[in-house]
């Protein structure tokens, strides 16, 4: 599969459009809320990367069950773009945050801990990372970074 360069707002509202969003809105809260800074382009597989928002996504809904905010920040800084999801939910322990992205780890009662694991290396796979920032009582972030590319650039993936 070849990957080619996308404006990543794009992947990140159709993202938006999907069952997370939905499921805030039945609930009668706010739905997840996206800032671009300025159009942002990267060779990554488009489907994967839409994945991998989504399970942030439905973890941060899940943390914050259905009562908080949800946040997704888009930036381009240097020769690489990161994306922010953030939720105001009860946090990460630091002793979750050192396995989070461990296969099988999982802080849920019915979680299967193999979404973060495979969110990581898909991004691994595209030259970037993943990390993790939370604090307890306060909610956590995901930052996923990886190498901006020009609109006509193409990459194995």
């Amino acid at each position: 599969m070849t990957a080619r360069a996308l404006t990543i707002v794009g992947v990140v509202a159709a993202a938006l459009a999907g069952p997370v969003t939905l499921r805030a809105q039945r609930q009668g809260g706010p739905p997840p809320a996206a800032r671009e800074s300025a159009p942002v382009w990267a060779a990554i597989d488009e489907e994967k990367l839409r994945r991998t928002l989504l399970n942030l996504l439905t973890n941060a809904h899940d943390a914050v069950n259905g009562n908080g905010r949800i946040e997704i920040e888009l930036t381009s800084t240097g020769p690489d773009v990161e994306i922010r999801v953030s939720d105001n939910g009860p946090g990460l322990s630091t002793e979750a945050q050192k396995k989070i992205f461990e296969p099988f780890f999982t802080t849920k009662e019915k979680g299967t801990g193999l979404g973060l694991a495979i969110a990581k290396k898909i991004i691994e796979g595209h030259g970037g990372r993943i990390t993790v920032s939370s604090t307890e009582g306060q909610g956590t972030t995901f930052t996923l970074v990886f190498p901006r590319q020009r609109p006509d650039a193409k990459v194995a993936a």
